[in-house]
């Protein structure tokens, strides 16, 4: 007789591939001012920005990369022609 498995074992394979790899804290002194400098030049309240700050200590590398795609989409554009690049985009002209 054959036994159906449960989704839970259907998807146990998935947790037993993630618990196994490593993710280590980002050390590298670069990528973390990076992040620090991106955190200070976005559009989030103080507060957010604080906790991000406080974070950064033990953030993982598979955390990073989202982390940074994040801060680079609310960051804030100081340069007149990208702000008008942004808003053309935006369609704010049309």
């Amino acid at each position: 007789m054959i036994m159906e498995k449960t989704d839970q074992e259907k998807t146990q394979w998935i947790d037993d591939f993630f618990d196994e790899k490593e993710d280590p804290v980002v050390t590298n002194f670069n990528l973390i001012g990076m992040i620090e400098t991106l955190i200070d030049n976005s559009v989030f309240e103080h507060r957010t920005k604080k906790e991000l700050h406080d974070k950064i200590e033990t953030l993982k590398e598979s955390e990073v990369s989202g982390l940074i795609n994040l801060l680079k989409e609310n960051r804030i554009i100081r340069d007149p022609r990208d702000q008008f690049d942004v808003m053309a985009k935006n369609g704010l002209f049309k």
